[in-house]
């Protein structure tokens, strides 16, 4: 085996010049002649990117897709590995607060009831004490001006179902009711006492039992005779339906338990009679 070999030169830069094998290679002399000479092969150990052509920067990591787990090492790669801590950005109480003060408010609801269609705001008079409006009265003053004192309606017998007209005097019997509120009208908190909500009824002529009479009320709301009931204290009769209906044609609050309800129908009507009277406009406003 020959001892001759080729030089190599292993460098850490690109070469400075070129090395030619010395004239003392007899074998390469011999084969390629005396007057040529050959450059070995350079071999070159880089630390760093080639200078010559930098390949393209690879993609970043793709978002895993929802429900899968997220790797560790992608979190490391993502651009959003810390991602910022949610801040509750509600404003303090007392700001909203100021703020909704600011703002311009809508108007107010109309309280003007909007009748139906085919509806007129006057009504005939279904009694003469009775006004052309629905579920109104006129004036205490007014009916004693027009010589109507006496209220009247029929009444039926819970126990012989007997029927005939039963009538009251009406200064005699508003005044009683009158000092009745203005007396306990404090101690009542809004609310009908026990005697507005089951009344005592008279006592029948025919077959003379106590506490059965008891008034017959009209199937048509407007037809209802509310003064008459009202004297009567029979207000406690009607239906939650009826008294709605007065508390709608009367803008009352019509919201809530009956004896409420109760309390503002009785009210209202007293407030019809005697504008004057000691009756709290404020408790028939619409709420």
């Amino acid at each position: 085996m020959n001892n001759d070999s080729i030089n190599l030169k292993l460098s850490l830069g690109p070469s400075t010049s070129s090395s030619t094998i010395p004239p003392s290679t007899p074998h390469l002399t011999w084969f390629l002649g005396p007057s040529s000479s050959i450059t070995p092969p350079h071999l070159t150990l880089s630390l760093g990117p080639s200078s010559s052509t930098t390949p393209p920067p690879s993609p970043p990591p793709s978002a895993p897709l929802e429900g899968m787990l997220i790797p560790y090492s992608y979190l490391l790669k993502s651009p959003h590995t810390h991602p910022q801590p949610l801040v509750d950005q509600t404003p303090p109480a007392k700001d909203r607060r100021l703020a909704q003060s600011n703002q311009v408010k809508a108007p107010r609801r109309s309280r003007k009831k909007i009748l139906k269609t085919g509806k007129t705001p006057t009504i005939p008079q279904p009694f003469q004490w009775a006004a052309e409006a629905r579920a109104k009265v006129e004036t205490l003053e007014t009916l004693v001006s027009k010589g109507i004192t006496t209220i009247s309606d029929q009444v039926r017998c819970r126990r012989c179902h007997r029927q005939y007209q039963m009538s009251y005097d009406l200064p005699t019997e508003f005044k009683k009711l009158w000092n009745f509120v203005a007396r306990d009208k404090t101690a009542m908190s809004h609310r009908a006492p026990d005697v507005w909500m089951d009344p005592d009824y008279p006592k029948c002529e025919v077959c003379g039992h106590e506490n059965s009479l008891k008034p017959i009320i009209a199937k048509k709301r407007r037809e209802i005779n509310w003064l008459f009931l009202l004297l009567g204290q029979f207000i406690g009769c009607c239906t939650l339906k009826q008294l709605k209906y007065f508390c709608k044609h009367n803008y009352s609050h019509r919201t809530g338990a009956k004896n409420r309800v109760v309390y503002l129908t009785y009210l209202n009507l007293c407030k019809q009679l005697d504008p004057t009277g000691p009756f709290d406009p404020l408790d028939l406003m619409c709420v």
